[in-house]
């Protein structure tokens, strides 16, 4: 026989969730778990937006796709709706591929330090242009240029460049193509070059390579396309 005093005591009210215990903790927990999802994706794009206006503010060129231009106002690739493209910004969904920096660029150590720190953002960038006039693309470019993971082709044009950078160039893994035009520093060392075992191709512009340096690099390295263009005297392309 059942205890009076047991049988009058009410029985815990069962809410829709399966218990009443599913109140202002459980609420709390739910809040902030879509409190840090939004946190991650507005940081992640605050981070695109902070890089593609310190490559503004330092007067670099920048691209979204490797063969077009980027359209100033609209983005039609981009198929998220428009809600989330005006809360995140166009920079959330779209990845810089290439940069193109000058000669002023690339002869500063403070530029260089501080386009690192927006390395995060530039993971995507497959393609650098430096168009030089003249100056040296400093060796301790080649810090930055080690923290770009997707970077395989880098193109350099009437400037500057040691035989430590060329070799340091062996120590980028997803290089496939370095192309070097009209050196100032001509002609260009073939040693440091016959390192690049990664690369698919190597093009000479202009460096001062003889038929010997050629023979030398293709001899080394026999996976890579070895083009070589002197205006001044017959063109070589070896395979």
């Amino acid at each position: 026989m059942k205890n009076r005093d047991e049988s009058a005591v009410p029985k815990p009210h069962r809410t829709r969730f399966g218990s009443r215990r599913f109140g202002l903790g459980r609420f709390l927990f739910i809040v902030t778990v879509i409190c840090i999802a939004f946190g991650w994706s507005y940081q992640h794009a605050t981070k695109n937006v902070r890089a593609t206006k310190f490559l503004e503010n330092s007067d670099v060129h920048y691209r979204y796709f490797i063969n077009q231009l980027n359209n100033p106002t609209k983005h039609p690739e981009i198929k998220a709706p428009n809600w989330q493209r005006k809360l995140l910004g166009d920079e959330y969904f779209l990845k810089i591929k290439v940069l193109g920096l000058s000669g002023q660029q690339a002869s500063s150590a403070e530029f260089w330090l501080n386009l690192r720190k927006h390395q995060a953002a530039l993971q995507d960038v497959e393609v650098i242009n430096i168009r030089c006039g003249g100056e040296q693309v400093l060796d301790i470019s080649m810090v930055t240029l080690k923290s770009l993971s997707s970077l395989n082709g880098i193109y350099v044009a009437e400037g500057m460049v040691s035989s430590k950078w060329l070799r340091q160039c062996g120590s980028l893994e997803a290089l496939n193509c370095l192309r070097l035009e009209s050196p100032a520093n001509s002609p260009i060392d073939a040693e440091p070059l016959s390192q690049l075992n990664q690369t698919d191709a190597i093009i000479l512009s202009d460096c001062g390579t003889s038929l010997q340096d050629a023979e030398f690099l293709r001899d080394r390295l026999r996976k890579t396309m070895i083009v070589v263009v002197e205006n001044n005297d017959n063109n070589n392309m070896f395979d």
